[in-house]
């Protein structure tokens, strides 16, 4: 949940004292085009940006180590801090032997399967179409792939069209394009990531046969979460999203880490460590709170976060000493077999860190379901038309 950015209304201003003491310099220094190097001058550049990788790398390096001391040092404090969680909250560490034992046991015999989807939209004036597939994968082999496409138009009417109805067709293609949060498209995030988001979770519980599923990012991802604008989708994302929690062998790991809090501890993080850091509760309810659903649809949100909230815990891994932390969530009940499978299978990219099965799932669907290929087919149908570039940008046809 901590990939949603802060409602429009809520940011913050920078005062100028914030921005010298982030940036090293006054904001009137950075506006000075006086200060600014020639192009040409690309030396000094790389000597700069040497010496302030040095700094922050050496300042980095004493905050993990005072990290591993004082803040690993008193588990037992956050422990009692954090009562919902109780004694699982806390730092641990796995062994090569454990870790060969879920390549072993768990992961070259299929006993996993990992799922991902893509979604490739084709936009133009008239129609936009989305193509989302979804794949799952084990080391045992495909075990299948699954596509859709929708086709989205704003013209639908039949006959002539009023001066109103030209309008209001003029106004929501300009909605489409005005990406602030008061004027948010709802229609592209339930097409584009709240069906491919829900199709992922479908899979794996209804197509996987493997004891333990693997997912990309959050499991209750957030336009499940909020409907998407959307309140029959919302109620169809709850109870799927119920039976997979309820399922609880499951593990989700996310590429990408916005919660600074979080990558702070995962780079104090020695290789083959975790740490279980909360529940997801509180995140969860933070985006209920701040979402527009209508009285019934919210006391369903609600519930749905009071009950399952507390049953998703949110940990950080690392895997390898070159390779990033990774935010990981599971079931409560079970935590630590979940890490131990997220580590071993990151284990296998050890410049990434991040779970092989995942990114293969990524390849197939990507392979599967190639981006050109719908492109490709939309301007044949226009070109079919007579008119082969007239929707098409500068880009497209550069």
């Amino acid at each position: 949940m901590n990939d949603t950015p802060a409602p429009f209304g809520e940011l913050s201003t920078i005062g100028s004292d914030q921005f010298a003491a982030s940036f090293g310099e006054p904001l009137e220094r950075a506006l000075d085009p006086c200060t600014w190097l020639p192009g040409e001058y690309l030396n000094q550049i790389y000597c700069r940006i040497e010496a302030e990788v040095e700094a922050a790398d050496r300042l980095n390096d004493d905050l993990r180590a005072a990290i591993r001391q004082q803040f690993f040092g008193r588990i037992d404090d956050f422990r009692r801090a954090s009562p919902d969680l109780g004694d699982e909250i806390g730092w641990y560490a796995a062994t090569p032997d454990v870790i060969r034992r879920q390549h072993v046991g768990l992961l070259f015999p299929g006993r996993v399967e990992a799922v991902d989807g893509t979604c490739v939209d084709h936009e133009t004036l008239p129609l936009t179409v989305l193509s989302i597939g979804v794949v799952l994968v084990a080391y045992d082999g495909d075990h299948g792939s699954w596509g859709h496409r929708l086709f989205r138009r704003d013209l639908r009417l039949q006959g002539t069209l009023s001066l109103p109805e030209i309008i209001a067709i003029m106004k929501a293609r300009t909605r489409r394009n005005d990406h602030t949060a008061s004027s948010h498209d709802r229609l592209s995030e339930l097409g584009r990531d709240g069906i491919m988001a829900y199709m992922e979770r479908a899979v794996l519980l209804d197509f996987a046969k493997a004891p333990w599923r693997l997912g990309h990012g959050n499991p209750v991802a957030f336009p499940m979460l909020t409907g998407a604008g959307s309140m029959e989708f919302l109620h169809h994302s709850l109870a799927l999203l119920r039976k997979l929690i309820d399922y609880q062998r499951f593990v989700y790991v996310q590429s990408r880490l916005t919660d600074r809090e979080l990558l702070t501890i995962g780079q104090a993080l020695q290789p083959l460590e975790y740490f279980v850091y909360d529940t997801a509760e509180e995140a969860m309810r933070r985006v209920v709170e701040s979402e527009t659903y209508t009285r019934h649809y919210r006391k369903e949100a609600s519930d749905f976060v009071r009950e399952y909230g507390p049953k998703i815990v949110r940990g950080v891994y690392r895997a390898s000493a070159s390779a990033p932390p990774h935010v990981f969530y599971a079931h409560r009940e079970r935590i630590h077999e979940a890490a131990l499978i997220a580590l071993a299978d990151s284990t296998m990219q050890e410049h990434r860190g991040f779970p092989l099965l995942i990114d293969l799932a990524d390849s197939v669907a990507r392979t599967t379901f190639d981006p050109t290929s719908t492109k490709n087919l939309v301007r044949t149908a226009y070109a079919a038309r007579g008119k082969p570039y007239r929707y098409l940008n500068e880009r497209d046809i550069r």
